[in-house]
């Protein structure tokens, strides 16, 4: 009697287990499917990729994305595929030579699109010529030096093309304390700046070890995703109204040049320090920008600061200046250019800015057309 009754509740455990095991199984399917419309929230957090590509390499204190990494990648409701050459970066191809190499942050690594939907790819079909891109999402102005010196110019391109963004000097921020800021000001000392043998370089990411399969599991971000929902205390006035109105009147922030002097003579020594660099490898340095939006608020404020900036910047080191047409005299972004519900540049934001820069490079005669 005894026996068979364990027989009964060991069967019973036996069957609330691979019930369990089969419910999670249809879960992972079905969220993993697309059929089910889900949050664009959800989705990052489903297929955020990022965090599981990156690495920070311990003497330039940057982040990398890990060579030859394969990854589905999902931001606001837009999905992608992620490829890294053998340098950890977003091209068809590993190149020993290249004619024109692209650095900047999310904008140019193509954050929202397929990788022949990027500006990097357009401009090849613009240039018929090899275009490296060595775009970043995040990435700022350490990151930018970083991958110049060791990524860029070991390519031997003719032209290198740096992107700034709005949002450079906040990153900047997180990235160097006010500290590393003043040692590279006043003697050139940043970890950034140094070059190192590519296998050096690289071992870091190579050693990495993949993240634990069951941490890749849709079911599992999502009940991460669902804790941290219910974690995360609501933000005080971030329904507005008067009160808080007043309160963010009351603390207007500083003058742009005066609140971010430090990231600005950051900026302008470190683009000094990459002119210096390409000059010495016989190639040619043009800086840029992409705009912010006027729906970034905050960081919208730094547009014209930063133009301005890089366009003093650029006279002052004699290099060309590319000023790309994405928006309109009001600042708002030509109509389709944009992922609406990102800010990211869309496939026509990218082949906009891709036939604009040729068209500027070969105004430049720095045309590397069919080379």
């Amino acid at each position: 009697m005894r026996a068979r009754r364990a027989k009964r509740v060991g069967f019973r455990v036996v069957a609330v287990v691979l019930g369990v095991l089969l419910a999670l199984g249809a879960a992972e399917l079905l969220l993993r499917s697309r059929i089910l419309p889900l949050p664009p929230r959800l989705s990052q957090a489903l297929f955020r990729c990022y965090g599981e590509l990156s690495y920070t390499e311990p003497t330039l204190r940057v982040v990398l994305h890990r060579p030859h990494a394969e990854a589905r990648c999902s931001s606001h409701g837009y999905d992608w595929r992620h490829r890294s050459d053998a340098y950890g970066f977003r091209n068809p191809a590993t190149w020993d030579s290249t004619d024109v190499v692209l650095i900047g942050d999310s904008f140019i690594y193509g954050h929202g699109v397929e990788e022949h939907h990027t500006v990097a790819h357009f401009l090849r079909e613009e240039l018929d010529a090899r275009v490296t891109n060595l775009g970043r999402t995040a990435a700022s102005f350490p990151e930018y030096l970083a991958y110049l010196r060791n990524f860029a110019l070991p390519l031997e391109p003719r032209v290198v093309v740096v992107f700034a963004f709005c949002n450079d000097f906040t990153d900047l921020r997180g990235r160097r304390t006010p500290a590393q800021i003043r040692r590279f000001l006043e003697r050139g000392e940043a970890p950034e700046a140094a070059v190192l043998p590519l296998e050096a370089l690289l071992a870091t990411g190579a050693r990495q070890e993949p993240p634990p399969f069951w941490s890749s599991l849709a079911v599992v971000r999502a009940a991460a995703y669902v804790r941290r929902e219910l974690e995360t205390p609501p933000r005080p006035g971030a329904l507005g109204g008067p009160a808080a109105k007043e309160k963010a009147s009351a603390d207007a922030p500083a003058p742009f040049a005066e609140q971010y002097a430090p990231e600005l003579a950051y900026m302008e020594r470190a683009l000094a320090l990459m002119a210096e660099s390409t000059a010495a490898a016989g190639s040619q340095l043009v800086l840029s920008r992409i705009q912010c939006q006027p729906r970034m608020k905050r960081m919208y404020r730094a547009n014209a600061p930063l133009g301005a900036a890089l366009d003093e910047v650029a006279r002052r080191l004699q290099v060309p200046f590319f000023d790309p047409p994405l928006a309109g005299p009001d600042g708002k972004a030509l109509p389709g250019t944009r992922l609406a519900r990102d800010g990211h540049l869309s496939e026509a934001g990218h082949r906009l800015l891709a036939r604009s820069l040729a068209g500027f490079l070969r105004e430049q005669g720095l045309s590397v057309d069919g080379r």
